[in-house]
């Protein structure tokens, strides 16, 4: 399409986008309202052209304009214009976040099955998965005070400092008993000598 097209389509003046686009902070929104501008303005000959100025793809110039077309300036500003409403409302999702902060889900699987059974709404896996993810973040926000006052390593160092004792006990049980035989063994060796020299001395004498 030309330019000429896309000026008579656009019903916001350049002026008006302009000052539209330095209020917008939000950088998604701000490429909008920037490539309505640069075709309102002429600037740009056609879409392709608009997008590589915006730094967008063709793709994505190509929707934004369609939704310009169908829902004006106001429904293209809108982030959600073609996000699915959710099957839980509002209540059952906090039941789900009071599950998952509490016991959780083994997999997806159990996930799927209990949100059947509990509330009637089915859900293929990757839709459960999308779930899960969207409530993860609200769940871990739950669990927080209600977790166990020992964590599960201060237990482990609790256990090995209480086992540190218990080497050191058999360690003094058992030097005792090499002690007892390095002096047996020395008494023995004393007794020998003394009767080897009561054994010379007898011969000495009968040989005198």
């Amino acid at each position: 399409m030309r330019s000429k097209h896309y000026q008579q389509r656009i019903k916001e003046d350049p002026e008006t986008l302009l000052a539209k686009e330095k209020n917008i902070e939000l950088a998604r929104l701000k490429d909008r309202v920037r490539l309505l501008r640069l075709l309102k303005a002429g600037i740009v000959p056609n879409l392709k052209t608009a997008a590589e100025a915006v730094g967008i793809s063709e793709r994505q110039a190509t929707r934004i304009w369609n939704i310009y077309k169908k829902r004006g300036l106001s429904g293209l500003l809108e982030l959600k214009y073609s996000g699915k409403k959710s099957k839980l409302d509002k209540v059952t999702e906090e039941l789900l976040i009071e599950r998952l902060a509490n016991k959780g889900f083994e997999n997806l699987q159990e996930a799927k099955i209990f949100i059947e059974q509990n509330f009637g709404k089915s859900y293929t896996l990757p839709g459960v998965w999308t779930l899960m993810k969207r409530l993860k973040k609200q769940a871990v926000d739950a669990t927080i005070g209600a977790l166990p006052s020992i964590k599960p390593t201060e237990k482990k160092s609790n256990a090995r400092k209480s086992a540190k004792p218990a080497k050191k006990a058999n360690s003094r049980k058992t030097k005792p008993v090499k002690e007892t035989k390095k002096q047996s063994k020395t008494v023995k060796s004393s007794t020998a000598e003394r009767t080897n020299e009561k054994k010379k001395s007898k011969t000495r004498k009968k040989e005198e």
